[in-house]
């Protein structure tokens, strides 16, 4: 396992990245709720390209709870996209809504 962690120290770093930007953002966070879905949707495309390589070199039965972790990060991954689209979203349809009431 240290040897995946020294190979993806990049991809690790970019992961708690997002982790810490999701933690901290706010409902009405417009701009940082799109940079966020824009950046967990490619960093999911990247964690299961990670997850397919790492999962090809082990044998059946063979790191599961490695295995597991990758499948859980690649979630929350998708998860964090998902929800950000919809912050996004409701933000940019409320801001238009101000602009039309004025």
């Amino acid at each position: 396992m240290e040897e995946y962690i020294n190979k993806y120290a990049e991809d690790i770093r970019q992961f708690n990245s997002v982790v810490k930007r999701f933690e901290a953002l706010k409902e009405n966070d417009v701009d940082g709720a799109f940079r966020l879905m824009k950046d967990s949707i490619q960093f999911f495309n990247r964690w299961s390209l990670i997850k397919y390589d790492i999962k090809r070199g082990l044998k059946r039965g063979e790191g599961a709870a490695f295995k597991e972790r990758l499948e859980d990060m690649c979630r929350y991954l998708k998860e964090v996209e998902t929800t950000s689209r919809m912050i996004w979203r409701l933000g940019k349809e409320e801001l238009r809504s101000n602009r039309e009431g004025y």
